[in-house]
């Protein structure tokens, strides 16, 4: 699609266009120009015109649905039936003539209609079963629903309905998920898997990277959903949910940076290692606070857990060395990346760390040192995403890694001096901590941030 080519073309531009203005090919003034003309045809303005349309959509979806249940008991089952087949159709219609304008701007109004198609379709699966009293397993009617917007994907393509699809695919799974009382009933609910993956070749193909960025949020949601549910099932220490869910976001990370490497996935590679790195920094922050393993406020430690919580972290463990090893075997020239090296170190003792959560060597002391390394390695972890954001002139990733750093000092601080100082001393030193570190922090956060910027637009390099 052109869209995908015109950011990969931003993208290459602002790469190249340092050294250009360095050898005096191309002088600043017209690289700011030229940046400004090719970013006018990325998005922007453009696009808001459609995103008043699909708010328009979803409010006329929501007061379709709303009237019908305010004014259900007095229409008849003919008028239901034929206002809701009626307007489903007549979306679709409307969709259709508006995608029929091709190289017109009007054209991107028909991904609005067939948006509230989909709505449509869903209100109308709920409505009808309501109307002929249809007795069925409630979370089937959300998966067809799911369904509809599948098949709208691949008939239609249209981005809005690949999110749509995606929300109601996780709520699918999430509904199938909250039926199972019976926790001795429970398994993984694998099918979200089979659905979810029918969604991705049309995200691919078409480079839709909202859709990209839902996906792998749902993905997120549903491990983290499904590992609480084994959790409660088996009785097991929430340690060991975090640590699989903190491999599984590492995983995520190497394949982003992976991602970067391939020309064809280069434009979802910031989606998924942005993801990677967002969840991996609150799995991490949680890892670091000590009530997780147990130490202090009266807390007893997590136990040595069971086979299948051994077999699962072992498995992540796997998976982040195979794409660590492919990610170096990707890059081309490590001696320019030496920061590279420096995760590779820190990965492999948290790793390490983790897999003595497993064993818990040291028995009564052990708790209070895996506490203590925790922190020492979200530090460097933070430290090393804002370096490796500020080289790859990722400023969400440089914003993200200070937020957090502001939030673990401030955890920090709370969780453990609390009960080392008197009240009165806490609050004013724990004062004059916030204050002159959001100042100092503030600071150096946008120094970094001008400097990604400077390196953007063409200054020279440092």
């Amino acid at each position: 699609p052109n869209e995908m080519w015109d950011r990969l073309f931003s993208n290459r531009l602002r790469k190249e266009f340092p050294r250009w203005v360095e050898h005096g090919w191309v002088t600043p003034e017209n690289q700011r120009l030229i940046l400004e003309q090719v970013s006018s045809h990325v998005g922007g303005a453009r696009r808001a015109p459609v995103a008043l349309a699909v708010l328009g959509v979803l409010l006329f979806g929501a007061g379709v649905i709303t009237f019908f249940a305010a004014n259900w008991a007095e229409i008849s089952k003919l008028t239901k039936l034929t206002v809701l087949f009626g307007s489903l159709w007549s979306a679709y219609a409307a969709a259709g003539w508006f995608l029929a304008r091709e190289g017109t701007p009007e054209q991107r109004f028909g991904h609005a209609l067939l948006l509230l198609g989909v709505i449509l379709f869903g209100a109308n699966i709920m409505l009808i079963a309501q109307t002929y009293h249809i007795a069925a397993h409630f979370p089937t009617g959300v998966l067809l629903w799911t369904l509809g917007a599948l098949l709208v994907v691949y008939l239609v393509p249209t981005q809005l309905a690949g999110v749509a699809g995606l929300v109601l695919a996780g709520l699918w799974s999430g509904l199938e998920l909250g039926n199972l009382a019976d926790l001795e009933r429970l398994t993984v609910h694998w099918p979200f898997l089979v659905i979810w993956v029918l969604f991705l070749p049309q995200v691919y193909r078409r480079s839709w990277k909202h859709a990209a960025t839902l996906a792998v949020l749902a993905f997120l949601v549903w491990g983290v959903a499904n590992l609480g549910y084994l959790a409660a099932k088996t009785e097991a220490d929430a340690l060991y949910v975090v640590q699989i869910v903190f491999l599984a976001s590492l995983c995520l990370f190497l394949l982003g940076g992976i991602m970067e490497r391939t020309e064809s996935l280069l434009v979802f590679a910031p989606t998924v290692r942005r993801q990677g790195a967002l969840a991996g920094l609150v799995s991490f922050y949680i890892l670091s606070m000590r009530t997780v393993h147990g130490f202090g406020l009266g807390l007893s430690a997590p136990q040595v857990p069971g086979e299948g919580w051994i077999v699962g972290t072992i498995a992540a463990v796997v998976a982040v060395v195979a794409l660590a090893a492919l990610l170096l075997w990707r890059t081309e020239s490590l001696r320019q990346l030496p920061y590279l090296w420096w995760g590779y170190g820190l990965s492999a003792a948290i790793i390490l760390l983790l897999l003595a959560n497993l064993v818990r060597p040291g028995g009564e002391t052990y708790p209070a040192a895996a506490y203590v390394l925790s922190n020492v390695f979200f530090l460097g972890g933070v430290v090393w995403l804002i370096y490796a954001g500020y080289r790859s002139n990722d400023g969400l990733q440089v914003n993200l890694s200070f937020l957090f750093f502001g939030i673990w000092v401030v955890t920090l601080y709370f969780d453990t001096f609390w009960t080392l100082m008197d009240r009165s001393f806490f609050f004013m030193g724990g004062g004059v901590v916030l204050f002159v570190g959001g100042y100092l922090l503030e600071h150096q956060r946008r120094k970094l941030l001008r400097r990604v910027e400077h390196e953007k637009h063409g200054g020279e390099r440092r």
